[in-house]
């Protein structure tokens, strides 16, 4: 059986926060596009459309706030704030949270 030391992989803190807590609705990310798609990719096994990439990432926020908790009290900024404010706020949940922190697949974390 493979334990979930073996597969977990670090992923940066702005890849981890969209999992994490950030509106699907709004298209919000802390991250870019392509290491959104490399996060949710590892997290499913595949990556999905871009059209299915909102419910992809709904499918693995429980299991990422299951594997770091601390993340559940975490409020994203408004859909509308500027750049700056994003940053600001990234930049603070480094100092909190790291630079990365790693996450285990939802088929070995289950």
């Amino acid at each position: 059986m493979t334990q979930a030391s073996d597969v977990s992989r670090p992923f940066t803190i702005g890849q981890v926060l969209t999992l994490a807590c950030a509106s699907t609705e709004a298209d919000q990310m802390f991250c870019s596009y392509g290491d959104l798609l490399a996060v949710v990719g590892f997290m499913l096994s595949d990556v999905p459309l871009a059209d299915h990439l909102p419910a992809a990432i709904e499918r693995c926020r429980p299991e990422v706030l299951k594997q770091h908790p601390d993340l559940m009290v975490v409020q994203p900024p408004t859909v509308n704030a500027t750049d700056t404010a994003v940053l600001s706020w990234l930049a603070a949940q480094e100092r909190v949270h790291g630079t990365e922190l790693s996450l285990t697949p939802l088929e070995v974390a289950s």
